[in-house]
């Protein structure tokens, strides 16, 4: 007999995201597992829909962008415990989490702590491969949509490439062929 609950999935309640999670959910009954999103106000789905670590919602749709090429800006943002906020003892809410995984493993916070204080860049990275397989190994977050933007540039504009670890244009690269 299978498992008759339903998975709860907070979703930004927008077109384009009501539109994935359509897809989102197809793709889960395939499976066998029954998903319902939850659409939840967009002005403020990060701070106190997902963002709230007593949510009850199972799952979560968020989306990542490292600042800069390095672990350091993926890892210990969306995975220290040490970022999962504290109930507000006046509200009792807790507030603008990114940490949705609500992973705090003290083995892991320790080496994410250790990669922080590193000052040899090869071994941080390494430090920094070690802790993202330990933390896939647990699956704590499931990689389910990769959105894609089309850019274009205009025939004045040089220096225009998509930055190979962001994902995006490097903005600081860009400008005029000949300037105005």
């Amino acid at each position: 007999v299978a498992d008759a609950r339903v998975v709860l999935i907070g979703v930004s309640d927008t077109p384009l995201r009501r539109r994935l999670m359509n897809t989102v959910v197809e793709a889960y009954q395939l499976t066998g597992i029954q998903a319902k999103p939850v659409p939840l106000d967009p002005d403020t789905y990060y701070r106190t829909g997902i963002g709230d670590p007593t949510n009850a919602y199972e799952m979560m749709l968020a989306g990542w962008v490292a600042d800069w090429p390095n672990g350091s800006a993926v890892l210990p943002p969306q995975f220290h415990g040490n970022v999962i906020p504290r109930p507000d003892p006046v509200t009792g809410r807790a507030e603008g989490n990114v940490n949705f995984a609500l992973l705090n493993d003290p083995k892991i916070n320790e080496q994410l702590d250790e990669a922080l204080g590193e000052t040899s860049p090869e071994r941080q990275w390494a430090l920094w491969g070690d802790i993202d397989q330990q933390i896939q190994e647990r699956a704590v977050t499931i990689p389910i949509l990769y959105e894609k933007a089309i850019r274009l540039t205009g025939s004045n504009v040089v220096g225009g490439f998509i930055h190979p670890a962001l994902g995006m244009p490097d903005l600081a690269s860009l400008g005029l062929a000949e300037p105005s």
